[in-house]
């Protein structure tokens, strides 16, 4: 049934793409390798070698009309490529469409959307792209909170430098998309000025949890982009939605990244801290497999985080440009959870093209 709904899928998006007045498309390739080493004989099942973040993306956009325009991202291909087409219809886990996001125009400030689209949750570290993440140098948040929802959004700009939007979505403690009914609002509000870059987002997620109903979510994210330096850095507090959990959760996030050789070379630092509490409850499943998994985990990913510790991650990483389109990559990383180092080494390829 999910390979009938995969295939139905594609085949509707290329009917809309021969309808479609412009469409513009992009193949991403990326390949990876991951190797980390234990320091303690408990951590024995991270001592091997995995694909990392390999993938293989399409990405399409363009418009139908000049008010009607879309947007559709499509992941064929991860390191664990069953679980792409087997989560098809869930909200907990990503599959192998992103997002296919359709947005009429009113006029060059307002503008509606519907479809699979971003949550706007967080901050600069989830405003990248999927494939440019060092999956080893990211934070709880974008390891374990799937911002691929269903819903509509509504937005207004009132020039280049501001924008301001609202959204109703699936939540992402959903099960799945076609039972359950628990939902997700979200604002968002973008501003520039000069190199200074800010979002803010504020998310009020329903759980299916009696206990706690509800997480509160709010990100202040502030970034700063030259010719030669990128740094960002995100703060985010979470809450539980029952006056039984008080608690607060903080956490920051931050990187730097400096450029060299007119582009050609990119060198930075990127690490993180997650504050908790025994009061906060287990929201996001940050403890469900770190207790159970007996063969260790994928690199450093933590694929479960135990809510009564704090959470810290770091590491350093080289991005190479010696062809248009073409990405080498290498991280060195580690966190306190694992306590396993890795080193990733990769290749990423974008190529695109103008169809009509």
């Amino acid at each position: 049934m999910r390979r009938i709904i995969a295939s139905v899928t594609l085949v509707l998006g290329a009917l809309a793409a021969c309808a479609a007045q412009e469409l513009n498309l992009n193949l991403v390739t990326r390949l990876d390798g991951n190797k980390s080493w234990p320091l303690k004989s408990t951590s024995s099942g991270n001592n091997r070698i995995n694909w990392g973040n390999s993938s293989l993306y399409v990405l399409a956009d363009g418009s139908f009309t000049g008010k009607l325009s879309y947007d559709i991202a499509m992941n064929f291909l991860n390191s664990d490529p069953v679980s792409l087409y087997s989560n098809t219809g869930s909200c907990v886990e990503p599959n192998w469409l992103n997002w296919a996001d359709f947005t009429y125009s009113f006029n060059d400030s307002w503008s509606v959307s519907a479809g699979k689209q971003i949550m706007l949750l967080g901050g600069w570290e989830i405003d990248m792209y999927d494939f440019d993440q060092l999956t080893d140098l990211c934070s709880q948040d974008w390891q374990l909170i799937n911002v691929y929802q269903w819903g509509g959004k509504v937005a207004y700009s009132p020039s280049e430098e501001h924008l301001f939007a609202v959204q109703v979505s699936s939540s992402p403690l959903r099960d799945l998309l076609l039972e359950g009914n628990e939902i997700a609002a979200s604002f968002q509000t973008r501003n520039t000025v000069g190199i200074w870059e800010s979002i803010f987002s504020a998310n009020y997620i329903q759980t299916p949890y009696e206990e706690c109903p509800a997480m509160y979510m709010a990100t202040f994210g502030n970034q700063i982009v030259t010719d030669r330096i990128c740094a960002f850095i995100d703060y985010t507090l979470k809450t539980p939605g029952n006056q039984d959990f008080g608690a607060l959760r903080s956490s920051v996030t931050a990187s730097l990244a400096c450029s060299f050789c007119d582009g050609c070379l990119e060198v930075g630092a990127k690490g993180g801290y997650d504050t908790t509490s025994d009061l906060c409850p287990d929201i996001f499943g940050y403890s469900d497999e770190w207790e159970t998994e007996d063969d260790g985990l994928s690199g450093i990913v933590p694929l479960g985080l135990s809510p009564m510790r704090d959470y810290c991650f770091g590491g350093l990483f080289v991005n190479g440009y010696p062809l248009e389109g073409l990405r080498v990559h290498a991280a060195v990383g580690c966190n306190n959870y694992t306590k396993s180092p890795s080193v990733t080494l990769g290749v990423c390829y974008q190529f695109g093209a103008k169809i009509l």
